[in-house]
């Protein structure tokens, strides 16, 4: 998408939109309703991946609060966490919400790095580092069989292959439209084969380091000190991270770090989900979005986030996610396969 939108930017001369990217597929037709429609879908998918993202935040880090014995387990913990990243989101978004998510991102970036670099080395080094290289190989090795694996002859599997891989499919893809407006405004002046290796290859083998040291670190604990107490606790999502930096030395400070990135996480969430919603909802690109409709997507996010936690259905917005995005993917994978033409003519 990122890639469409930059070309459909500059060989095009199309506006800076998510409807550009149907430009060749729809032509002028991206002028009217259809681009119209084009936008509202991609501002529902935002919202609602936005908005599951600020639920599953809020549950993480109350578990996170009361693993640490910072604040007890309370049915109000989630609402009042809510409300105070409303209370931090709204003051960012008087300061202007480009400047301040860019000073937030910059700090979670060093931090994160930080955070893994100490469990690498508080960890099993040697094993992990292992485990990183022949983790690239089995990654490699098994992109085709596992990507087109539904589980179809394995139904034993199949309500974990639902409930984690369609599941986070979902959830993920519903940052597209985000992400592909911000990488795309960030990559101007590259080449394709930069973009393809900055945006694909380093975030990928980024990912196999990050799960290789906090994943194969989690199963030698579990296996080598815990005894099997961190299996026992895998549906504890919120306090498994904290149980497995337990284990492992100087775990005051990974733990403080945990709990900082974790906030961080949190406020950078809602930070770049209304930056994206006001690129999409704004209708003269060239123009800074007015802080009001900052402010407008702050709130409205947050209530409808609210309001699904005290119904206590929040699997509600992953129905809505896969809703909206089987609509979205559809017409985005036609128009991806007129672009694999293009560039292959």
């Amino acid at each position: 998408m990122h890639l469409r939108l930059r070309t459909s930017d500059f060989a095009i001369n199309c506006p800076f939109s998510l409807r550009s990217c149907f430009y060749p597929l729809l032509k002028e037709k991206i002028n009217g309703k259809v681009g119209d429609v084009i936008d509202i879908l991609g501002i529902c998918t935002t919202l609602f991946g936005v908005v599951a993202t600020l639920g599953y935040s809020a549950i993480r880090l109350a578990a996170a609060f009361h693993s640490m014995h910072l604040l007890d387990n309370s049915p109000y913990l989630v609402p009042l966490i809510l409300v105070s990243v409303f209370i931090i989101a709204i003051l960012i978004s008087l300061q202007g919400i480009a400047n301040g998510f860019r000073i937030l991102s910059e700090l979670n970036l060093g931090v994160t790095f930080l955070f893994m670099l100490l469990v690498l080395l508080f960890g099993p080094t040697i094993y992990l580092i292992s485990a990183f290289t022949e983790n690239i190989g089995t990654y490699l090795s098994g992109l085709i069989r596992v990507g087109f694996k539904a589980y179809a002859y394995d139904v034993e599997h199949l309500d974990w292959f639902m409930d984690w891989t369609v599941f986070y499919w979902a959830w993920w893809f519903s940052w597209a439209p985000g992400f592909g407006i911000f990488i795309a405004r960030i990559s101007r002046g590259r080449t394709l084969r930069e973009f393809i290796f900055g945006v694909l290859m380093v975030p990928s083998l980024f990912f196999v380091l990050w799960f290789t040291v906090f994943g194969n670190g989690a199963i030698w604990v579990n296996e080598h000190l815990a005894k099997g107490a961190l299996g026992r606790a895998v549906n504890d999502v919120g306090s498994l991270l904290f149980d497995f930096l337990s284990y492992l030395p100087y775990s005051g400070l990974t733990k403080t770090l945990a709990l900082f990135i974790i906030t961080l996480f949190f406020i950078v969430t809602i930070n770049f989900g209304i930056y994206t919603l006001n690129n999409i909802a704004i209708e003269d690109k060239s123009q800074v979005s007015p802080r009001w409709q900052s402010m407008f997507w702050v709130v409205y996010c947050q209530l409808l986030r609210l309001f699904f936690i005290f119904l206590a259905v929040i699997e509600i917005t992953t129905i809505n996610d896969v809703v909206f995005l089987f609509t979205f993917y559809s017409v985005d994978v036609s128009d991806g396969m007129e672009f694999v033409e293009r560039f292959t003519i």
